[in-house]
């Protein structure tokens, strides 16, 4: 068991006795810290000691109130394509988290994913998202704008707030970090403008009408949409090769992954009847080495795998530390499940809501100029 392990065996209350308890207060104390440090921020803004900025275009946030793994990458890219589909030059602001820099190129997981599947939608990345987004005003003329993870980056104005919710810890163990997983406190949910409750197929319809429900209480005046995580087909990363979901069932695979919810992915295989021999889990955001790949192969091939299986985020990665005689230096298959976003309930409404942030004069001009 590792000590991360030990951490949300503690944390989610399935350990009990005198160490767990000491370790949950001190954890408490710290989240209490905190806590007050977030207060503290929001009351500099309240009182006028720093000033939230706003751009001359629609910005539109998609974020979270819990950590990792609520599916904001592959609803940024529903909601960009989306919006691109309508003739709007989009532009995405990411703030760019655990970023590396290499060969003179700033990236990381979402970033490089967005980029491999949004050819022609910018993604700009830095910590100051209004000057970043000042950047895709003058340099690629956006008309509108996209946060991704933007639900915390209080500093800047927007004109929709769309907040996810993953359905398998969708209140993070109802404490703040890092006594549970919650990055703000729920009550915050009253600035959110839409709710959407992600990977919905993965828990049983009386657990996501308790989510609807709490969420109501917190938030009743606006929509809670229901979406999941849809696999699209399978693709042998060595030679581009497209497979069906089908190709999946009964094959001894071993699968890794380095992302914030991997309970959502051992879930997935599971659905479409992979065997999987092992799930080897790396540190979300985690930047592979070639040592790191070559011991999963080794492992893979030794236990009897018919391929490796990972997500289209680590995917991006792996391809950024090997060279295509490397990826074919070894006869496994190495395979990626690649998802889209599914609005599965209150599509119509959430499309509304979009369309309403759009339809502005400062849009239509913008268009017509571009």
């Amino acid at each position: 068991m590792t000590i991360k392990d030990h951490y949300l065996s503690i944390i989610s209350g399935k350990q009990h006795g005198t160490l767990p308890f000491t370790v949950k207060t001190f954890l408490f104390a710290v989240s209490c810290i905190y806590r007050l440090m977030l207060r503290l921020r929001s009351l500099i803004y309240q009182v006028g000691l720093k000033k939230k900025r706003s751009l001359n275009v629609p910005v539109i946030s998609v974020g979270n109130i819990t950590t990792g793994g609520t599916g904001k990458t592959p609803f940024i890219e529903y909601i960009a394509t989306y919006i691109k589909g309508k003739g709007i030059n989009v532009v995405i602001l990411s703030r760019g988290y655990g970023a590396r820099t290499k060969e003179n190129e700033t990236f990381n997981d979402e970033h490089l994913m967005l980029t491999e599947n949004l050819k022609n939608i910018p993604n700009l990345m830095g910590s100051d998202r209004f000057k970043t987004g000042n950047m895709a005003i003058e340099e690629y003329k956006a008309n509108c704008l996209l946060l991704d993870d933007g639900f915390q980056h209080i500093r800047l104005n927007r004109q929709l707030d769309i907040v996810l919710i993953s359905a398998l810890n969708p209140f993070g163990y109802e404490n703040i970090l890092p006594r549970g997983f919650l990055r703000e406190p729920l009550k915050n949910l009253n600035r959110a403008d839409m709710f959407v409750i992600t990977h919905t197929d993965l828990c049983t319809e009386e657990e996501l009408k308790t989510i609807q429900e709490r969420l109501n209480k917190i938030n009743n005046q606006i929509p809670v949409i229901r979406s999941i995580h849809q696999p699209l087909h399978i693709k042998d990363f060595k030679n581009d090769t497209t497979l069906p979901m089908e190709w999946l069932n009964k094959k001894r695979v071993y699968a890794f992954c380095a992302i914030g919810n991997p309970d959502s992915f051992s879930r997935l295989l599971q659905l479409n009847s992979a065997s999987v021999i092992k799930f080897k889990i790396f540190e979300d955001h985690y930047f592979y080495e070639k040592e790191d790949l070559a011991e999963v192969i080794k492992e893979a091939e030794q236990m009897g795998a018919e391929a490796v299986v990972t997500t289209q985020k680590d995917k991006v990665k792996v391809l950024k530390i090997v060279t295509n005689n490397e990826l074919h230096a070894h006869s496994i298959p190495l395979c990626v499940i690649n998802i889209a976003i599914k609005i599965t309930e209150g599509r119509e409404t959430a499309e509304k809501i979009i369309d309403k942030t759009l339809a502005t004069e400062q849009v239509d001009r913008l268009k017509t100029e571009g």
